[in-house]
């Protein structure tokens, strides 16, 4: 199975996510609370497949870990959670191999995403 790494402060969002993706879905999760703990997760040996992060961090938003990320690691899928996802903003997202998925994510939405960021 792949290595997800999911972001999000919120600690139960985080812990909730990591159940269904990790035991439910049966992946390998690695989750973290800001965006400076996933940059040091993904210099891990083992690699990640895939990242899931919130828009909203303190110090440090989700986009902008995607942005920065695609600079060391421009294979690696991504998705991100918001609030807020206008289509200008998913179309610029998508332009760049992220989807963006409006909260609150269904669990069936967020593994048919999952699944199909996984297969491309």
């Amino acid at each position: 199975m792949a290595r997800v790494l999911i972001v999000d402060d919120e600690k139960d969002l985080l812990s909730l996510m990591s159940e269904f993706i990790g035991e439910d879905l049966g992946h390998n999760v690695v989750a973290v609370e800001s965006a400076d703990a996933a940059v040091s997760a993904l210099t891990e040996p083992n690699g990640i497949d895939l990242m899931i992060t919130d828009y909203r961090m303190p110090q440090r938003d989700g986009a902008s870990l995607i942005s920065d990320t695609r600079l060391t690691h421009p294979e690696l899928r991504t998705i991100l959670l918001t609030g807020q996802c206008s289509e200008e903003i998913q179309t610029s997202l998508e332009a760049h191999g992220t989807v963006c998925l409006k909260k609150p994510v269904s669990f069936d939405e967020l593994e048919s995403v999952i699944t199909e960021q996984l297969r491309l």
